[in-house]
């Protein structure tokens, strides 16, 4: 898993089935997956291996996406902020600069793929 050449992907949200379909989507592109309901949960994955891309969603319960982007231990991490605002811009926060991209839900699977591939390459 950790240590190989395979890329891992953090899938942060607090809503079981978004986060599930997000991860099996990655996960089905090859990606090593690992998963988190909150900004702290998320740090404790982070503790435990790097990631290579964090998609994290903005609202959850004690602490939003950008929270946890304002927290990463590695800050040259891209970082996708998950959202239902149809703009990152209309947040209202100069933290939205910080970002490599944003999705909103609903996502598409072929968005979540390109992104993905996009952001964090698996070696060839």
């Amino acid at each position: 898993m950790a240590g190989d050449s395979t890329q891992r992907v953090l899938v942060v949200d607090d809503d079981p089935v978004s986060r599930m379909m997000l991860a099996h989507i990655v996960r089905n592109d090859g990606y090593e997956v690992a998963e988190a309901d909150s900004v702290a949960a998320a740090l404790s994955e982070l503790a435990d291996a790097p990631a290579d891309l964090v998609i994290s969603d903005y609202m959850m319960p004690g602490g939003s996406g950008l929270d946890l982007l304002d927290v990463l231990p590695d800050p040259t991490v891209p970082f996708v902020l998950l959202t239902g605002v149809l703009e990152a811009d209309s947040l209202g926060d100069a933290r939205i600069d910080a970002l490599a991209a944003y999705l909103t839900k609903p996502f598409a699977s072929d968005d979540v793929r390109e992104l993905v591939s996009r952001l964090a390459p698996q070696p060839s």
